[in-house]
């Protein structure tokens, strides 16, 4: 596959630290972004891991798992997919969260514990409520049957 051959080309570039990775990255869809993370040798893999949950755990599959989820949200998103009637979605079960695992809340809140954890002073949460309050009164939407 020819995709696959420029990921592991770009695998290889990151890996012998000969162009910096956020300029590679920064040209890649949020698809081809798991995609290179999953050619990485193991080793590599872990040590992005390790950036998000630390080094005591190996959370490698859980974060291919979100990095997939995260992936399909952004494509429904994209394609304008009424998120909250979408049957798409996956149950997320390894997020310790309030809401219902399937939900569009579950959605959010798994982006903002990895927003959290890159910028930390962030304001998607206020954002976001503030957005869900405008168009839920605007609207007349009962919020409580999303999640």
């Amino acid at each position: 596959n020819e995709l696959i051959n420029k990921l592991d080309l770009l695998a290889f570039i990151v890996h012998q630290k000969r162009i910096p990775g956020y300029l590679l990255i920064d040209g890649l869809t949020f698809g081809k972004i798991s995609l290179l993370y999953s050619t990485l040798k193991h080793s590599y893999r872990q040590k992005l891991t390790n950036i998000f949950y630390g080094s005591s755990h190996n959370h490698e599959k859980i974060f291919i798992k979100h990095l997939k989820l995260l992936c399909d949200i952004r494509n429904e998103v994209a394609h304008h997919a009424n998120l909250f009637k979408t049957q798409k979605l996956k149950p997320i079960n390894d997020l310790n969260t309030e809401h219902a695992k399937k939900s569009v809340f579950a959605y959010f809140e798994l982006i903002y514990v990895y927003l959290n954890l890159i910028a930390p002073k962030n304001s998607f949460k206020e954002k976001l409520l503030d957005l869900v309050d405008k168009y839920a009164n605007e609207y007349s939407l009962n919020v409580k049957y999303w999640g």
